[in-house]
């Protein structure tokens, strides 16, 4: 036994020591996220659809991803809707750009600035403020603004909510 663990040691393969010092494959950005497998409302917000673009091949998946398709593989630049947990995986991994959906792209983001208590955040996306939580967190181009339009969104009805419970109170 000796022999082997000092071939493996020589051979430059890690101890347990030195694989707990470094990062594992699984501490991206994009993976940081532990699930909620019992809450409703994240599973929802991660089986929201969102439009992905293969940056890779993708061999032998073509008709697993997309049902409409007999090719048996995903070519690159092929569009997608994939739904977010598996989005999130693949963009981890670089095979796929994700888009964000439309109530967080820049117009929408615009609009929620200029006034976010004319729209109806449920009737523009389901689960918005959890759905906007995951998309932040991916590392994509838009994640900041995404964050940045969520709590400002958040501010402004808040801030609208308690102008109305505390106008309301002296009634």
């Amino acid at each position: 036994m000796s022999g082997i663990s000092s071939q493996s040691s020589s051979s430059g393969a890690t101890t347990g020591a030195d694989q707990s010092s470094r990062p594992s494959k699984t501490s991206s950005t994009s993976t940081n996220y532990c699930a909620n497998y019992l809450d409703i409302d994240d599973i929802m917000a991660n089986s929201q659809r969102v439009v992905t673009t293969f940056l890779q091949r993708v061999p032998g998946v073509g008709p697993v991803l997309d049902p409409n398709t007999d090719l048996p593989d995903v070519e690159v630049g092929a569009k997608l809707e994939l739904p977010l947990w598996l989005a999130r995986e693949l963009h981890s991994e670089s095979l796929v750009d994700v888009q964000a959906p439309k109530g967080f792209n820049r117009t929408y983001r615009e609009i929620l600035e200029a006034d976010a208590n004319c729209v109806d955040l449920h009737k523009l996306c389901p689960n918005y403020y959890r759905l906007g939580g995951h998309l932040a967190r991916m590392a994509l181009d838009e994640s900041q603004d995404i964050a940045t339009s969520l709590v400002d969104t958040f501010h402004q009805r808040y801030h609208r909510l308690v102008n109305y419970s505390v106008s309301s109170a002296g009634d």
